[in-house]
């Protein structure tokens, strides 16, 4: 497969197209100092553009964001994103936000201010990027508010949890199409680092895409390596973290993600890694919200080396030093 990615039922570049590519263009390198696409990017952007339904599977760092984020800015009302985390929200919208972006999310810990300014913006016109989870877009009140906003688009970023979580875990996801329906189904676009042809079939299926263009790159990632190793109590396993953790990439000093099971485990994890000397704090969604969003910022800023988390932290956040994931 050529690492340019593979292409379905996108038709060559042809001269209408070009404007608008070449103010996403100009968009990327003023807002985010790139002078060019990478070659999926810039076909993602281009089908966007057009008004497609889009299925981008792109590997972890090949820049999904900037798929959705470019045309956002040149289209006249929201983009509407739907993500998975309450972390992976206060990510992009703190990045989004220091490009100078109009991003907001719309989450259970959003305030009664921030909640009346959504929907404030959404309906002026003011806002570029919109961050929603699932069981929000899923509220009446949300669609309503929604609806009367008219989004430009609607993203489903992560959407392999779609199919992966869907069906069980989280029936919201269940529901988007009926809630792309309700909002006047705007052109759709669903982005993830990891799905399988059965996985990509479920997405489209249940999103309800409309002959979406497919732009499918690679995930092979040489440059990875992993290590199994086993122990026979808690306190090793401690301890075979502590040793992966100094002995490999970044000479140990890289920062670091430890995925543990449950609650419990994280907070005995962060203690445990903590007195072995290297910096860590737990994260899950039992701890209160400005706690999480605290070591969040700690970590993303390097003043925390190791975040002890369950499945609530890490997907899709954007640090460039992190060296080692470990599984415990």
């Amino acid at each position: 497969m050529s690492p340019r990615g593979t292409l379905v039922g996108v038709p060559p570049t042809h001269p209408s197209s070009t404007a608008p590519l070449e103010r996403a263009r100009r968009v990327l390198a003023e807002t985010f100092g790139h002078a060019e696409f990478r070659p999926a990017q810039a076909r993602v952007v281009e089908a966007v553009l057009r008004g497609r339904d889009v299925l981008a599977v792109l590997p972890t760092g090949a820049g999904k964001s900037v798929c959705f984020q470019v045309p956002a800015l040149l289209r006249p009302r929201a983009t509407v994103v739907v993500s998975p985390l309450l972390s992976l929200m206060d990510d992009q919208v703190t990045r989004a936000r220091a490009r100078g972006i109009a991003a907001r999310a719309w989450t259970s810990a959003s305030s009664a201010a921030e909640v009346a300014a959504c929907r404030r913006e959404l309906a002026s016109g003011a806002l570029s990027l919109l961050y929603v989870s699932p069981e929000r877009l899923a509220q009446p009140g949300a669609r309503a508010a929604l609806r009367r906003g008219a989004p430009s688009a609607l993203v489903v970023d992560e959407a392999h949890c779609v199919s992966e979580w869907g069906h069980d875990f989280r029936p919201s996801y269940l529901g988007i199409a009926a809630s792309h329906r309700a909002i006047d189904a705007p052109p759709l676009s669903a982005l993830t680092a990891t799905a399988t042809a059965e996985t990509r079939r479920d997405i489209e299926g249940l999103l309800g895409m409309r002959r979406p263009i497919r732009i499918l790159v690679p995930v092979d990632r040489p440059n990875l390596r992993w290590d199994v190793v086993r122990v026979a109590r808690m306190a090793a396993a401690f301890r075979a973290v502590r040793r992966a953790l100094d002995e490999g990439p970044g000479g140990g000093r890289g920062a670091a993600l430890v995925y543990v099971p449950t609650r419990v485990t994280s907070a005995r994890a962060a203690v445990a890694l903590s007195r072995l000397g290297i910096a860590a704090a737990p994260y899950h969604a039992g701890l209160p919200v400005a706690r999480r969003r605290r070591t969040q910022e700690a970590f993303l800023s390097g003043r925390l080396r190791v975040v002890c988390a369950t499945s609530a932290f890490g997907m899709g956040i954007d640090h460039p030093h992190i060296r080692s994931v470990v599984h415990l």
